[in-house]
């Protein structure tokens, strides 16, 4: 596996309010439902330790473009951090960690804030940050459902939220960084999950599970095997 340790790394990635936490909730639940011996770890970022990007997200409400490399760093520390004490052990014990979120949010925010993409890899690079063995990343393709669910959520919004036509550019990068990972062993494999305001949630996970599964049930035969199980 590209992660290159006994475990699978599964990350969901995507635009503001495209149903990420709701989708890893569920990926979880199927992963549980499919082997009750799974042992799964979840991580969100910025992690809970990210004081000073959860400060800024909210002092900067307004000003989406402020402060890119500060943003990018305050990022890429907390996901070094995070990969290095939480994903990568449980990766090597041979669990299965679900990630909300890694990467590909710097590469689709700080790049909408105006920094360039190869810089971004480098840095990402230099820390040696890894790569999910699958990504799936959310696109809600109606931008009235956009609209409606950042109403929806009675949320003021923080620094990148609450800005409508910010949020169109960094839907796409998330595009770009499609096109981009079909050539380019950093981004790993990315596969797009395409919804609109008619879609429900349950047809979008259906759609996630399709493209995790090859994944998931090779991981297991190569699992099995090192233990006699086949």
């Amino acid at each position: 596996m590209t992660s290159n340790s006994p475990g699978l790394w599964i990350c969901i990635d995507g635009l503001d309010f495209t149903g990420k936490g709701t989708q890893t909730s569920e990926l979880i639940r199927r992963l549980i439902a499919t082997n009750e011996d799974n042992v799964i770890t979840y991580t969100h970022e910025p992690t809970r330790d990210a004081r000073k990007i959860k400060d800024k997200l909210k002092a900067e409400r307004g000003d989406a473009y402020k402060d890119s490399r500060v943003m990018a760093e305050l990022y890429i520390d907390d996901r070094a951090n995070n990969e290095f004490h939480v994903i990568r052990p449980a990766l090597r014990s041979g669990g299965v960690v679900v990630s909300n979120r890694h990467k590909y949010s710097t590469l689709a925010y700080q790049v909408a804030q105006g920094m360039d993409i190869n810089e971004l890899i480098k840095m990402h690079k230099d820390k040696e940050i890894g790569t999910p063995d699958i990504s799936l990343l959310l696109f809600l393709d109606d931008e009235d459902a956009i609209r409606e669910r950042m109403l929806r959520t009675g949320k003021s919004g923080d620094k990148f939220e609450s800005d409508f036509e910010f949020q169109k550019k960094v839907a796409d990068n998330y595009r770009k960084i499609v096109e981009l990972a079909k050539d380019d062993d950093f981004f790993g494999k990315v596969y797009p999950v395409h919804s609109d305001k008619g879609t429900s949630i349950f047809d979008v996970a259906d759609c996630i599970w399709k493209s995790i599964r090859p994944c998931y049930d090779l991981w297991t035969k190569i699992r099995d095997f090192g233990t006699g199980n086949i």
